[in-house]
């Protein structure tokens, strides 16, 4: 049974959070992700707030924490005014939904930034860095294709047809989920949060996926769903969260939201494992980070790369 009232405390603790990280208080980002972190509910609520805001265009082109210098009270007359555009608009959409053209749109995100918005027929998208995706929407069908990147779909529900989300290795429909699916390095990945997806992938048989499950969609035509992993699902939060990972994907992962590249120089040092939360978008603090958790030697190339590597006769301290 959901308790409402629960959600509705924990909604109103991330929407102060959401003026507190605006306001730019020194402190308050330090405290934020110890709360974030501390309960996946958490996690939920403030994506729900941050949806809420997005869809009304007003945080711009950034993370809500990247924006400053608004007074809390005029923030909360803005997040009123959201929640009356937003029923509006998806009122407007139902309505006019089968009856008007194919809606054809084309939405992105420059890298380093997470950005919501709201499709034609209500289903919201959040949009991972550099992520690009096309959507149209018509009487006849619900179709998004994803170019590059990852996304979260809340899906809206009651329009009589699924949702069809199309990239390279094959495409997921639902009708009534929340769902996380990325293509990158031509792999693509659908991990269901919420409801349930249909999985087609260009070669072999089709597959559901529940609520708590994910799966890697390539070259294998035997699809193997794997539990979805709670540090995998933080990533709207704009922080990432790994449990025992290598430090090749980390690395990897944090890359992608930097023009700035962290490379890791030898198997020894790639094998390393780390556990922790961190904001992907400051590659010099990272850096520094890791050279310090690892003891691992810090240089920069030519190109501003910031090289780690092992000290000289000096063999690696596992990260606590």
């Amino acid at each position: 049974m959901i308790d409402s009232g629960s959600d509705a405390r924990l909604d109103a603790e991330a929407q102060a959070w959401l003026v507190r990280l605006r306001a730019g208080n020194p402190g308050d980002q330090t405290a934020f992700e110890d709360w974030f972190i501390a309960d996946p509910a958490h996690a939920d609520a403030y994506e729900r707030v941050l949806a809420t805001w997005d869809a009304a265009g007003r945080l711009g082109q950034g993370h809500p924490a990247q924006r400053r210098g608004r007074s809390s009270r005029s923030i909360f007359m803005v997040v009123a005014l959201a929640v009356l555009v937003i029923a509006g608009m998806a009122a407007l959409s139902y309505a006019g939904l089968g009856q008007t053209p194919a809606e054809a749109i084309t939405l992105s995100s420059r890298v380093g930034e997470i950005r919501t918005a709201r499709l034609g027929d209500g289903t919201a998208v959040t949009l991972d860095t550099d992520t690009v995706i096309e959507a149209t929407m018509s009487a006849r069908e619900r179709r998004v294709r994803l170019v590059r990147g990852r996304a979260r779909f809340a899906v809206a529900p009651g329009t009589g047809r699924p949702l069809v989300i199309v990239a390279a290795p094959g495409s997921v429909s639902a009708a009534d989920a929340r769902l996380d699916i990325a293509l990158i390095d031509m792999s693509m990945t659908v991990a269901v949060l919420g409801g349930y997806a249909d999985i087609h992938p260009e070669h072999g048989a089709a597959l559901r996926l529940d609520r708590g499950q994910n799966v890697a969609i390539g070259a294998d035509p035997a699809l193997a769903p794997q539990p979805v992993s709670a540090a995998a699902t933080h990533w709207p939060s704009g922080m990432l969260t790994f449990e025992n990972a290598p430090l090749a994907q980390v690395v990897r992962e944090a890359n992608r939201y930097n023009v700035t590249q962290i490379s890791l120089v030898g198997g020894t040092v790639q094998a390393l494992r780390f556990s922790g939360t961190f904001r992907p978008t400051d590659p010099s603090s990272l850096a520094r980070m890791l050279a310090a958790a690892f003891h691992l030697r810090l240089t920069r190339d030519a190109a501003g790369t910031y090289l780690l590597s092992l000290p000289p006769q000096a063999s690696p301290t596992p990260a606590k």
